[in-house]
């Protein structure tokens, strides 16, 4: 387990970005909630595989998708990873069958 502090260093991301996506302001659940919160320090504490959700949702907003967007992915029971990465991987590789002549 890592705290809130130690994730933000290791994944690069701001401490208020994950307590943002830790609570369920606006939303119905919060889209990665801590593993653990200590009872007496309140510090946040972080398993493996929330550090390895937390990237996947950082890959997510860096490909343009917003945190509800991103929510209903990972609540997809559909979703299937491979496949979408696949998808993403191709739009990256060919851009240039984007651009739209004038």
């Amino acid at each position: 387990m890592k705290r809130l502090r130690e994730v933000c260093n290791i994944v690069g991301v701001d401490r208020h970005v994950l307590q943002r996506i830790g609570t369920a302001k606006g939303r119905k659940e919060p889209l990665l909630p801590p593993t653990l919160i200590d009872e007496t320090s309140g510090y946040w504490y972080y398993d493996d595989a929330a550090i390895e959700k937390l990237w996947l949702i950082k890959l997510f907003r860096e490909l343009g998708c917003t945190f509800r967007q991103i929510q209903e992915i990972l609540n997809s029971p559909d979703f299937d990873q491979r496949a979408w990465f696949s998808k993403q991987i191709e739009f990256i590789s060919f851009p240039f069958l984007l651009i739209i002549p004038y």
